[in-house]
């Protein structure tokens, strides 16, 4: 059942936060998919695979302020990724 609601009565930035989603600003089924498959061999990964814990983390850190939503997607993905393959293990 569809209401219709005042528009005034809806907080602005709800609005605009729904606005950002629905434009597409989050990253695409299949570019999560790519970053999780393809094996990229470029400068910054190279440095990635020789970071201790704190550099890590440091990168992380960067990542959530700039991007926060996109963060957040590829994590529910890994998430997501995980579960599934615990319970591929689970059915073998």
């Amino acid at each position: 059942m569809i209401r219709n609601v005042d528009p005034e009565l809806i907080d602005p930035e709800v609005i605009e936060r729904t606005a950002f989603i629905y434009k597409g600003k989050l990253l695409t089924a299949e570019e999560v998919k790519e970053l999780f498959e393809e094996e990229h061999e470029t400068e910054l990964d190279h440095r990635i695979s020789n970071m201790d814990k704190r550099e890590m983390i440091t990168v992380c850190c960067a990542a959530v302020r700039k991007y926060p939503l996109e963060y957040l997607q590829v994590i529910a993905e890994y998430i997501m990724e995980l579960i599934k393959d615990s319970r591929k293990g689970r059915k073998k």
